[in-house]
């Protein structure tokens, strides 16, 4: 038999590291393949099960409940409606801590004003500066002046005042034809009104007035 060729014996070693380190490559590309899946399908579990106690968990309450539970506090069944308290035409205005209306048919207020007046009617309200809302003056049909006006006085007696004894001031709004009566709110105040008891107290939450008594 004749001796093999050495040239092609070492062409078939080459051959078969090269064959063999794919396969080697290939291995390692499934390994790392499924390693990565494992980890992933177990970040997906885990995340499922912090998901899962997070809501069997107790939710934390919010800042005005465990204030009120430090305080010792029951909360009385109904939160206030500020529209409801302020009394129509007047809406509440959480926000600003105030009972408000709009003024915007200033000849009302002209009629309102000198409505003992024995200038002929009707009276209406004409600017001599537009853009400014005091200068306003009412006029009798005949163009005679009649006046100002005082645009907090038509407020509390067009608007309920609750509590008694409250009153509204009026303010021009900057850039319009408007005018606002204000009322501050003291929110223990309507808390005490409403429910008619005595020793509460109030926090705002949600966009409403929430009433406690001390237990």
């Amino acid at each position: 038999m004749p001796p093999a060729n050495p040239v092609t014996v070492e062409r078939i070693l080459k051959l078969l590291a090269k064959v063999f380190a794919k396969f080697i490559r290939r291995i390692d590309a499934i390994a790392v393949r499924v390693s990565l899946a494992v980890v992933i399908v177990a970040i997906i579990v885990d995340a499922g099960i912090v998901v899962g106690l997070v809501y069997l968990l107790p939710q934390p309450s919010s800042t005005v409940s465990k204030s009120v539970r430090k305080l010792g506090l029951k909360r009385l069944p109904e939160a206030v409606d500020l529209g409801v308290y302020c009394g129509e035409p007047a809406s509440g205005n959480l926000t600003k801590g105030q009972c408000q209306w709009e003024i915007t048919d200033f000849d009302k207020v002209c009629e309102f004003q000198y409505s003992a007046s024995p200038l002929p009617r009707p009276i209406h309200m004409s600017f001599s500066d537009s853009s400014n809302l005091s200068s306003g003056q009412c006029y009798a049909s005949n163009g005679q002046v009649a006046g100002g006006v005082q645009m907090s006085d038509y407020c509390n007696v067009v608007l309920p005042k609750r509590p008694a004894g409250s009153t509204y001031e009026a303010a021009p709004v900057a850039n319009t034809k408007r005018w606002i009566c204000e009322r501050k709110l003291d929110i223990v105040a309507v808390c005490v009104s409403t429910f008619q008891l005595s020793n509460l107290e109030a926090r705002i939450d949600k966009g409403k007035v929430v009433c406690y008594a001390h237990r």
